[in-house]
């Protein structure tokens, strides 16, 4: 939420603790400068998956929406015209109280928030957010062509001294609606306006975080998390494949509280990887991944596609890999299945239930 034009850091801070959402900072100063600043801070505080904290901060925004009298169409521009189709493509309207509410089911939000993203991200794939300075976009660019082609949908962020405020609302967008921040972490990362706000929202949200060391390690709060080393000559492809594997063992592994939630959509991910595979190299490296999806992750839909992929896709089906000796991709494939309990059929649990 933006627009905090009628209120100062103080105000801001007092509003924040008012709901219950921030204790007093007695430090905060009284420069119109940093109020966009605290409030994106206190906001990545809130507990967004909490119905009650939802709720709360829906109070809160209803008090702001005080200061901006709806002045219609006519200033589609103004903070409070902007405010109030962010919550309309939110699916938020008043209730029967005549208060600000969430849509009735959990499904509804999260349709309404994919409506607000729909241009963003390709459907059905796990998000990432690249954050990075602009003098890296080059090869920050080219690694996201590798990690779409894997079966992710990357956001490149750009880094821009006077960014536009559609730029600015694109991001904040990108931000709400990732599964995943990557850093590519260079000497001039913490000197950026906002590399580091965007670290700071993916830690509110308590996203699967990973760090790309290039040339600088991570600090503060983003230093807890470890690493991954990249050689300046490395290829985009070969950073790619340690993301993908990175990023999937943390999903299907539960790094971070929300990660659970990202299980069905990496396992999409992963699956599609694996059916799409072009050279027997990363059939390989797609079969390891898929092993660590778990037996709760599969559906019927998911070994229907499996299985013929194996029989469409030449480099699954001529493919061998190491296991206790050299197998074929598809009888790895069927042992796997196998010992999940899939049948050729069906899998037990659907011919139980």
């Amino acid at each position: 939420m933006g627009g905090w034009g009628p209120y100062t850091a103080r105000e801001i801070d007092d509003l924040f603790n008012s709901y219950g959402f921030v204790e007093h900072d007695p430090d905060v100063p009284d420069a119109g400068g940093v109020r966009r600043t605290a409030a994106e801070s206190y906001q990545a505080r809130i507990n967004f998956a909490s119905l009650e904290e939802a709720r709360r901060y829906l109070r809160l925004v209803d008090e702001v929406l005080e200061n901006y009298p709806d002045d219609g169409p006519a200033n589609r521009d103004s903070p409070g015209q902007k405010l109030r189709l962010a919550l309309r493509r939110a699916g938020i309207a008043r209730g029967g109280t005549g208060q600000l509410d969430l849509p009735g089911t959990a499904e509804a939000a999260t349709a309404a928030l994919d409506e607000a993203t729909e241009n963003l991200w390709r459907p059905e794939r796990t998000r990432i957010f690249i954050s990075h300075t602009s003098a890296h976009r080059t090869e920050v660019g080219a690694i996201a062509t590798e990690l779409n082609r894997f079966a992710f949908s990357c956001f490149v962020a750009h880094d821009q001294i006077e960014p536009s405020r559609e730029w600015q609302d694109v991001i904040e967008r990108a931000l709400r609606s990732c599964d995943v921040l990557l850093a590519y972490v260079t000497p001039d990362f913490a000197a950026s306006n906002w590399t580091d706000q965007e670290v700071g929202w993916a830690l509110g949200r308590e996203l699967v975080i990973l760090p790309l060391k290039v040339g600088a390690d991570p600090y503060g709060f983003f230093g807890t998390y470890q690493a991954l080393p990249v050689r300046p000559d490395q290829e985009p492809r070969e950073i790619a494949t340690t993301v993908s594997r990175s990023i999937s063992l943390a999903i299907f592994g539960g790094q971070r509280q929300g990660a659970n939630r990202l299980i069905p959509r990496m396992t999409e991910t992963v699956i599609e990887a694996f059916c799409t595979s072009r050279s027997f190299d990363t059939t390989v490296r797609r079969f390891e991944l898929l092993r660590h999806i778990p037996r709760s992750a599969w559906n019927d839909d998911h070994v229907a596609r499996v299985r013929r992929a194996l029989i469409d896709n030449s480099q699954l089906r001529n493919c061998v890999v190491q296991l206790d000796h050299l197998t074929s991709v598809p009888e790895a494939v069927d042992s796997l299945l196998a010992h999940m309990g899939w049948t050729e059929s069906a899998p037990e649990s659907s011919a139980q239930g």
